[in-house]
């Protein structure tokens, strides 16, 4: 009897573990998907041609966001998008934000972020929080049942100075609430 119990709680505890296990391979999954969306995004969105963003050899992508997530944008360092290679930078104090980042990613807003700043560096806001968009978030890339979709807020991406293509504009779908 006391091998059949330690069988069982044996069998418990890998039950357990595997089921966090593939719990923390659906959240990495989702946000490799969403990494991918934003490196789609960015490769179809214009940036000014007078913007100092065209100069040097990399493309920016700042992010102040969830481990699974950073690990994900990681995933893209070095792809080319415009011409240049991708950089991705983890900023751990929203000050800290340059103005060198062609895109910022942000997982949890703070209670302030100041948006008017931000695109008036020609920087393009990009996030995973609901509601984003509403808030003054230029995109924002969100589970909506079953599927990873995004939204635009087309006056942040104005006063940014981005321009997305038709292509997404067609694809975006109105920002949850």
């Amino acid at each position: 009897m006391t091998v059949l119990r330690y069988i069982l709680c044996a069998f418990s505890v890998l039950s357990i573990l595997a089921a966090s296990h593939s719990h923390a391979d659906s959240h990495q999954k989702e946000s490799d998907i969403k990494a991918a969306i934003i490196f789609n995004l960015a490769r179809f969105t214009d940036w000014p041609e007078s913007s100092h963003h065209n100069e040097g050899n990399h493309f920016s992508l700042c992010s102040h966001a969830s481990k699974g997530m950073e690990t994900a944008l990681d995933g893209l360092a070095g792809k080319t998008l415009h011409g240049r290679t991708l950089e991705i930078v983890h900023i751990k104090d929203l000050d800290d934000v340059s103005d060198m980042c062609e895109i910022f990613f942000i997982s949890n807003l703070p209670d302030r972020l100041d948006f008017n700043s931000l695109h008036s560096k020609g920087m393009l806001t990009m996030s995973d929080h609901p509601g984003f968009t509403y808030e003054g978030g230029g995109m924002s890339i969100q589970r909506q049942g079953k599927k990873i979709r995004f939204s635009i807020n087309s006056a942040a991406l104005k006063d940014a100075g981005v321009k997305p293509s038709s292509k997404i504009l067609s694809l975006a779908v109105e920002p949850p609430r």
